[in-house]
């Protein structure tokens, strides 16, 4: 049974237990099996009898080894398939620093140093006898590699997919790891409940033996001294058919034959008996009164394992929803990634072209303290853009991660480009709906409620157990008896030979110390699990207000960041057209990119609170419970009544969710 639909099935190993996603669950053995028909004993073919039950057991263990069994796991192969894709990803070469003679400090040795490499920049005189040099040679004249060419040492545009977000939610939720593994537990809590149901399902038992015996038998004459020895011989078969009822009681059906062979024969008053078959059917039924009487106390194993299937499903879909909202942040950090990248790009142009308009004035006003200063804003432009870069190539693998597609590994070169624009129009809540809606569709209240309501069970079955024991036994059976096998059954079926009985069974524990503590320990658990679930309930409209509170804000801050880019724009435009008509003095070259500075910073602001609006509109999203149906996540009919009820009773009352 799906625990949700989605267009495309998941991919899975083969040796996956049980279906996951988008496949239909089946229980690993069947829940009823058919009981092989006994075969009727004669005397004399004991050695048949054994030999046809070891051949049925042979062919079930047989039958057994011929089922399908799930492929070896080899974490090898998991582990290649990670290598081999890591084969195709290239990274940024490190770039060797200028090989310049250094003592063993570090420092420069001043007599191995010209004085053009001092006069160019290369290298700066401390004035302490040594010279400190960079990393690299700085130039006088910028370079603007970079900014006009994509690196190649980063991905190329050939390896950017772009993926909307959909699409990103779609793949995560057919093939995260944590989803997969969250899946299992509907599937492992159903055998449970399998399991439980079992104990009412009817017991076949089939029991042979032989058995030899010399003994002294005493005859029926008065004088004590007539004893006699006799050997007998008893082949015997059993064969029971038990079934537990639904109110605690258990009834019994057996069948016995009993084959007596004895050599030495001897009067036993009126008959002499040598060889005898003795045919008997028997009906027990044993009913309790007191403790363990009633459907409910019997059926608690059923209705706690029924429960905890539904609890983890509602596990399922709170892990899924988990998953989907760390995917929707992580897009949008991709998307405020990306955008920094593209800024940084832009800021790197305009501090290269400030700072070619520096040198070509170097013939008029311009220093080369001016030079220096923006060729060293420049290395720095270049160094934050490698640092965007980076970042959002490592966010695009851990997009990769939480979608486990076999198509985008994460050990691949693909790098995921955010293809849905963010959401910039202003939403308006109701704040009073939004906590009803998480009240009503949040998993963890509906998980909790489950948890109240078997712990109400167990409550109520040791209340149960404080009563004493007492049990009515009612038996009835007739017999068969004569020297060969059909002329036993023709007997027993005249019903000449009738037994009867009925009787009762009392048993009460002195001072019941145990089962008075456990049904304390059941009410104390049972208080416990009602305050959670009442703590649960203010967590839930706490997350709820502070969602609300978190998408207002965001949008509130991205309006003011946009006014504040625009301001940053315009002292730009203005600071650039004064270039033009003011002398260029270190203090106004200086402005010039600090002004750049400040329209980045301003921009990245921006980018980023537009991305924390849309993360904060998912998160909000997640806080009501609707996650799911904002996404476009079907769940399948069969769950919905458990990850959605509709009745739920007071947490008062101890039920739980709705059937």
């Amino acid at each position: 049974m799906p625990l949700f639909i989605i267009a495309t099935p998941p991919r899975r190993p083969s040796w996956l237990p049980l279906p996951i996603l988008g496949h239909s669950a089946r229980p690993l053995m069947p829940r009823n099996s058919t009981a092989v028909p006994s075969r009727r004993v004669t005397p004399g073919r004991g050695g048949r009898s054994l030999a046809l039950a070891a051949g049925l057991v042979a062919s079930a263990i047989v039958a057994g080894c011929q089922s399908r069994e799930p492929a070896p796991f080899d974490p090898a192969l998991l582990q290649q398939k990670q290598i081999e894709a890591a084969r195709n990803t290239t990274f940024r070469p490190l770039q060797p620093a200028d090989e310049l003679p250094r003592d063993d400090r570090g420092f420069l040795r001043s007599s191995e140093v010209t004085r053009q490499e001092v006069r160019r920049g290369a290298v700066v005189d401390t004035g302490f006898g040594q010279i400190s040099a960079p990393a690299t040679r700085p130039t006088t004249q910028p370079t603007t590699q970079p900014a006009t060419r994509p690196d190649t040492s980063l991905p190329s545009d050939e390896m950017l997919v772009p993926m909307p977000l959909s699409e990103v939610v779609r793949r995560a939720a057919m093939n995260n790891f944590d989803v997969t593994v969250a899946a299992y537990d509907p599937a492992i809590e159903a055998t449970r409940e399998i399991e439980a149901r079992a104990r009412f399902d009817p017991t076949f038992q089939q029991r042979l033996e032989g058995r030899v015996a010399e003994q002294q038998v005493a005859g029926q004459l008065i004088d004590l001294t007539s004893i006699v020895s006799d050997i007998q011989r008893v082949y015997s078969s059993s064969t029971a058919l038990t079934q537990n009822l639904p109110a605690g009681g258990q009834a019994s059906l057996r069948y016995d034959i009993n084959f007596l062979e004895s050599p030495t024969s001897f009067n036993r008053g009126l008959t002499q008996l040598e060889d005898t078959f003795e045919s008997s059917l028997t009906l027990r039924i044993t009913q309790p009164l007191l403790r363990d009487f009633g459907r409910d106390v019997n059926r608690a194993r059923i209705t706690i394992a029924s429960n905890d299937r539904q609890i983890a499903i509602l596990e399922f879909r709170n892990r899924l929803e988990e998953v989907l909202v760390t995917v929707e942040q992580t897009y949008w950090q991709l998307y405020a990634a990306r955008q920094e990248v593209e800024i940084q790009r832009d800021l790197l142009r305009r501090t290269i072209r400030t700072a070619d308009l520096i040198a070509k004035r170097e013939i008029l006003d311009a220093t080369a303290f001016q030079i220096l200063q923006a060729n060293r804003d420049i290395s720095e432009r270049r160094a934050s853009l490698i640092r965007a870069e980076t970042a959002a190539v490592n966010l695009s693998d851990q997009l990769k991660f939480l979608m486990n597609d076999p198509e985008m590994p994460v050990a691949g070169p693909t790098v995921i480009t955010p293809a849905t624009p963010p959401l910039e129009m202003p939403l308006s809540f109701d704040f009073d709906d939004a906590v009803e809606t998480g009240l009503l569709f949040r998993p963890e209240i509906a998980q909790q409620l489950l948890r109240v309501r078997n712990a109400s069970t167990v409550l109520d079955v040791s209340r149960n157990n404080l009563l004493p024991r007492l049990d009515a036994v009612v038996e009835a059976g007739f017999q068969g008896l004569d020297e060969n096998y059909s002329d036993a059954v023709d007997n027993q079926f005249d019903f000449d030979s009738t037994t009867f009985a009925a009787g009762f069974q009392f048993e009460i524990p002195l001072g019941n110390r145990a089962a008075r503590a456990i049904e304390r320990r059941a009410r104390l658990q049972r208080l416990q699990a009602a305050t959670q679930a009442a703590q649960l309930t203010q967590q839930i409209t706490l997350d709820v207000k502070q969602a609300q509170q978190n998408v207002s804000a965001a949008y509130s801050a991205l309006v003011q960041l946009r006014n504040a880019v625009d301001a940053a724009a315009e002292a730009v435009r203005v600071i650039e057209a004064q270039g033009e008509q003011v002398q260029l003095t270190p203090q106004f070259s200086d402005l010039v990119l600090r002004t750049l500075d400040d329209l980045s910073a301003a921009r990245s602001a921006e980018e980023q609170a537009l991305a924390e609006y849309n993360a904060a509109i998912a998160t909000y999203e997640r806080a009501k419970g609707t996650l799911l149906r904002y996404n476009n996540i079907v769940l399948d009919d069969a769950q919905r009544d458990a990850i959605l009820p509709l009745n739920r009773p007071a947490l008062g009352t101890g039920a739980g969710v709705a059937p």
